[in-house]
């Protein structure tokens, strides 16, 4: 083949594919980051939270946060 073929169809590759790279990683990553995301609204991830929620706070541990007055 002639090698003024060569010289346009190699950058031409080149260029294309760093288009491509640069086009579509930003997709690639956004959606990694949405399937992490996902996983949290998972049906046991949400029963799990909803039960975090619905459990009281422990009144001792706040208790013991207060300064009593002998600290004042």
């Amino acid at each position: 083949m002639d090698a003024q073929f060569w010289l346009i169809t190699i950058p031409t590759l080149l260029i294309f594919f760093s288009l491509a790279a640069a086009l579509l990683v930003p997709i690639w990553r956004f959606l990694d980051r949405e399937q992490e995301v996902s996983k949290q609204w998972t049906p046991e991830a949400v029963a799990r939270r909803i039960e975090e929620q619905d459990d009281p706070p422990d009144e001792t541990l706040a208790a013991e946060d207060e300064p009593t007055r002998s600290e004042l």
